[in-house]
């Protein structure tokens, strides 16, 4: 699925990037006119992609608890919502480099940034 300018009570800004599990686009919630990040895992039929959406889905709850307990270092998981058979993951937007991009920009990377 590919959000329109408009999705779910989001306003997509831009497309923060994606793989094999989603996309995550940097959004304003509507509601509350707070930037955010929302992952869109897209449901399916198949076994492997209902497996792909419980995977994503508890790996969303266990950031939401481990986030409680350092909210220093770990992105909040604000909301996890299902919607036409896609989970969407409402998360805390921290502006920065991806993760891919520090470790290309940074060889080896400095203890203290990992």
């Amino acid at each position: 699925m590919s959000p329109c300018p408009t999705f779910e009570g989001y306003e997509i800004i831009r497309k923060l990037g994606g793989g094999n599990m989603g996309m995550v686009y940097l959004a304003l919630r509507q509601e509350t006119g707070q930037q955010v990040a929302i992952k869109v895992v897209s449901g399916g039929r198949s076994q492997e992609d209902q497996e792909k959406i419980a995977i994503e889905k508890e790996g969303a709850g266990l950031q939401q608890r481990i986030a409680r307990a350092d909210p220093v270092h770990i992105v909040g998981v604000n909301r996890v919502l299902f919607r036409d058979g896609d989970l969407i993951v409402e998360m805390e937007y921290v502006s920065g480099d991806s993760l891919g991009e520090v470790i290309r920009n940074h060889k080896p990377l400095p203890p203290r940034r990992a």
